[in-house]
């Protein structure tokens, strides 16, 4: 997936290593970012977090990859030569089913990276993987990710209780192959 941009996004991937823990901590310690998805969240629960999304592309492949902020200059960049921003990606649910996920750090709100991330994310997910169904829910006071799923073309399922914050979230699908 590190291979997936957009035009202004680098897709990455996630590392057992200590620039990529502080990364990590930097999105999912932060209780504005986390607070609709069962936070606030220690640690530990992010080093176990982070060790769940290396395992996921191990095993699949997929993961919800850091992104960050794209260069323009043509060597390989570095981590000081680009910003983070979040993580936009994929868990499988089946053969040619994936849920898709993203949170970004507080600075990028409203930006517009989400539907931007999403979309080149969608479109590696459908020609590289050949997913087929994709799946995504949202916190009941998420209005910001409700407005994205609307406008990539998801459709309103069903309510499912999310255990991290024991709600009933929305819940959307989208077929990628209409």
């Amino acid at each position: 997936m590190e291979r997936i941009s957009s035009s202004r996004l680098q897709f990455g991937k996630w590392s057992d290593n200590a620039e990529c823990m502080s990364m990590a901590e930097s999105l999912w310690l932060d209780p504005a970012v986390t607070r609709l998805i069962g936070g606030p969240f220690d640690r530990s629960w992010v080093a176990a977090r982070l060790e769940r999304e290396i395992r996921s592309y191990d095993q699949h492949g997929v993961q919800y990859c850091p992104l960050f902020t794209k260069i323009s200059a043509s060597s390989p960049p570095t981590t000081a030569d680009r910003e983070f921003v979040g993580v936009c990606g994929f868990h499988v649910k089946d053969l040619h089913e994936i849920s898709a996920s993203h949170n970004y750090t507080g600075d990028y709100w409203s930006s517009g990276y989400a539907t931007e991330a999403a979309l080149a994310a969608m479109n590696w997910a459908k020609t590289v993987l050949g997913v087929r169904l994709m799946y995504a829910g949202h916190h009941p006071q998420n209005e910001a990710s409700k407005h994205v799923l609307l406008k990539l073309g998801f459709k309103y399922s069903h309510d499912e209780t999310y255990p991290p914050t024991g709600l009933s979230h929305k819940c959307y699908m989208l077929d990628l192959a209409e």
